[in-house]
C-alpha cells in the first residue's frame, strides 16, 4: 500500500490528537475529588462548630436530642459529630452534628 505525504500528514495528526486527547483523560482521572479534613467540633456551641465546618469549605445537617453523654453538656453544644474530628471527607462534603437540647 502506497501512501502520499498528505495521507501521512493526516495520520500523523490523528494520532497526535490521540495522544492530545488520552493525556487530558488521564489528567482528569488522576486529579479526582479533593478532600477536606474535618475539624474536631464536639463540644463547641452550634453556631461556632459550624462556622468552623464552613470556614473549611463542609456543609452541616442538625439534628437535637436531650440525652446528653454522662455529665450534663451545655445546652447548644455539639455532642456528636458524623464523621468524626480528623477523618477525611469529599471537599464540600457534609458532617452530621448532634446538637444537646431542642432546635431554636
Amino acid at each position: 500500500m502506497v501512501t502520499t505525504t498528505s495521507q501521512k500528514r493526516t495520520l500523523t495528526l490523528v494520532g497526535l490528537a490521540l495522544v492530545v486527547v488520552a493525556i487530558a483523560i488521564v489528567i482528569v482521572v488522576l486529579s479526582g475529588t479533593s478532600t477536606t479534613r474535618v475539624p474536631n467540633v464536639v463540644g463547641e456551641q452550634q453556631n461556632v462548630a459550624v462556622s468552623s465546618l464552613n470556614a473549611v469549605g463542609l456543609r452541616s445537617t442538625l439534628s437535637y436530642t436531650g440525652l446528653g453523654p454522662g455529665h450534663p453538656p451545655a445546652v447548644g453544644s455539639v455532642i456528636a459529630q458524623t464523621p468524626s474530628g480528623g477523618s477525611s471527607i469529599s471537599s464540600g462534603g457534609t458532617v452530621k452534628l448532634v446538637i444537646f437540647g431542642s432546635k431554636p
